[in-house]
């Protein structure tokens, strides 16, 4: 006992008297959160107002009287450059071209005699069309459509349907009462049921491997690890002192990845919605923060345990990184297929499944609805995993062969 604590205490002085390593695992991430959100909110802000600010260069063809006076009266001319064409107008083709290319935004042609059409209208007749050229590829001319679409063709459409009933209020056969049976904790947080999970998982495993890297094939490639060899500690508490140290020098870089999300995705969301936020608050009981902290906990010392296993058989830090690779990919799959899942509650058992199932857990724990079974699935595959992982590191601690590979 009196070895791993020595070790512990190490691992811990190694990195909290080194600056540069306090800092780019305890500050940098804090600034790269805060800093990625706040930019992504900032140029998706810019870009929203931007489409929101153009001027839709529109061109209207064949276009009716009372069409022309619904564009005045809504103001539609003022959020629009409107080019009026005749019935017969050419260059049709060079209009279509500009707005593949961007140069315009919409084309509009309305049938012949479509005002007449409309007012004339009986069972059988052909229904008059308006034809709308829109490029859905870029921005400007996907929002002029839809600027279209609201402010002239859905209120031509209904002030239409309301003259030849009496009123629009004719159509509302019956009305539909929403009476709602919701558990609020789980509308709450779905939100966060579907990203947390898999930002969790994939940022302990992100922490977990650039710390525990530098402190076996770092440590092997710089000559340090066989010195350490050398002193009288048993190799096996060697190997256990770090992996506990490092689980926890994870958790702690973990969470100021977290704390930074927290900080940093509200901010992106009140510059994203101008100033709006979404609520994505949830209440949850005591007994599942207990079950979050727990999961994390172990999902650490399983990240720890399983990069330890491989960077252990690696001689520098180059070759451990390959190494751990592959593990970063599948770890990133498991996570991110948590956020595509139906609101069907798995069985028990799958909880068992490393990583998948304590992403499953932590997305139910959102939701208030993580039960005990599933919480023990998850802690036990997890540990024993973990456990085989450890067992395997502790025996290369005591092959010379991997130990002095460098």
């Amino acid at each position: 006992m009196k070895d791993i604590k020595m070790i512990f205490k190490k691992e811990f002085d190694r990195v909290f008297k080194d600056k540069k390593l306090v800092f780019s695992l305890f500050i940098l991430p804090a600034i790269i959160m805060v800093g990625m959100y706040s930019l992504i909110g900032s140029l998706a802000s810019g870009i929203n107002k931007d489409i929101k600010e153009h001027i839709s260069v529109v061109y209207m063809q064949n276009t009716p009287d009372d069409i022309k006076t619904l564009i005045k009266q809504t103001g539609y001319n003022n959020i629009a450059d409107i080019t009026f064409l005749e019935k017969d107008a050419a260059g049709l083709n060079e209009i279509e071209a500009d707005i593949l290319e961007g140069k315009a935004d919409l084309l509009v042609s309305f049938d012949d005699g479509f005002t007449d059409k409309i007012a004339n209208f009986k069972n059988g007749d052909a229904i008059p069309g308006v034809k709308v050229g829109v490029n859905t590829a870029k921005d400007y001319s996907s929002q002029a459509y839809q600027n279209f679409l609201n402010t002239i063709a859905n209120p031509y459409k209904e002030s239409v349907v309301a003259k030849r009933i009496g009123g629009a209020e004719q159509l509302q056969v019956f009305n539909v009462n929403i009476n709602r049976i919701v558990n609020e904790d789980e509308e709450n947080g779905q939100f966060l049921a579907m990203m947390l999970p898999y930002l969790i998982t994939f940022l302990i495993f992100a922490s977990a491997m650039s710390i525990v890297i530098d402190a076996i094939a770092g440590e092997k490639e710089r000559g340090t690890m066989a010195r350490l060899l050398l002193t009288p500690l048993k190799r096996r508490n060697l190997a256990i002192g770090k992996i506990i140290a490092l689980a926890v020098l994870s958790i702690i870089s973990a969470i100021v990845y977290a704390l930074s999300m927290v900080v940093a995705m509200p901010m992106m969301m009140k510059t994203v919605t101008g100033g709006a936020t979404l609520d994505v608050s949830v209440h949850i009981a005591p007994a599942q923060i207990l079950m979050l902290v727990a999961l994390l906990v172990i999902l650490a010392y399983l990240y720890v345990s399983l990069i330890a296993a491989l960077a252990i058989r690696a001689k520098d830090v180059k070759t451990a990184s390959t190494l751990v690779s592959p593990l970063y990919i599948v770890i990133m799959i498991a996570a991110l297929t948590t956020m595509f899942t139906t609101s069907k509650t798995p069985a028990d058992y799958i909880f068992a499944i490393p990583v998948y199932g304590t992403a499953l857990s932590v997305q139910k724990i959102m939701t208030n609805s993580l039960e005990a079974t599933q919480f023990l699935f998850s802690c036990l595959g997890n540990i024993v995993v973990a456990a085989l992982c450890t067992l395997s590191v502790t025996k290369a601690f005591n092959s010379e062969k991997v130990m002095f590979n460098a």
